[in-house]
């Protein structure tokens, strides 16, 4: 595992799995970019783990999971915790993965993603929102739910315009997953 002083180009993405996931599925996972880019993720092993790999290259070994059955709040208490002081260079730290009991069933994963707006008028009730702290700005995690096979093609478009914007723009299934049928067409 590499220290937070090394500095690639691009921003990693934490994985943490809250299920019991195989391992097979696991480097699956790390291995699926259709666009054929840089690696993207970054594995949490467990809620103890200090240093990350920057990145994670497939295969990894099996290890101990950590997060089985942890609560979305406990995530997000580790993102704060060992992501925004002194890894903020190469890890997101408003974003993350998460492989679920669900991606067990239908091969998806779940992007969370941090997102903050500013208060549109001065005299909006600061309680208005859900999350909000009375400040002038807003912030409120959102996720949406992408198939393994165009995670990373769909993470790299999702955190560059936003899941306010792509919630409009895109289309999400009847199951909640993201459309990526485009993606996969035969010319």
């Amino acid at each position: 595992m590499a220290d937070a002083t090394l500095e690639p180009e691009y921003d990693l993405f934490p994985v943490l799995c809250t299920a019991d996931i195989p391992i097979d599925m696991v480097n699956e996972f790390l291995s699926a970019d259709a666009m054929q880019e840089a690696p993207l993720w970054t594995l949490v092993r467990s809620p103890e783990q200090e240093t990350f790999d920057i990145p994670t290259v497939p295969p990894v070994e099996p290890f101990t999971n950590g997060f089985i059955g942890a609560p979305f709040e406990d995530l997000v208490s580790f993102d704060k915790q060992y992501f925004l002081p002194g890894y903020g260079a190469q890890i997101c730290v408003d974003c993350f993965v998460v492989m679920d009991e669900r991606t067990l069933e239908d091969q998806t994963v779940v992007f969370y993603n941090l997102e903050c707006w500013e208060r549109r008028e001065e005299d909006e009730d600061p309680d208005m929102y859900d999350g909000s702290d009375g400040s002038d700005e807003v912030e409120k995690w959102k996720s949406v739910r992408f198939r393994i096979r165009s995670a990373s093609a769909f993470i790299r478009w999702v955190r560059d315009r936003n899941i306010f914007l792509v919630e409009g723009e895109t289309e999400i299934t009847e199951d909640g997953i993201m459309d990526d049928s485009d993606m996969f067409k035969e010319e």
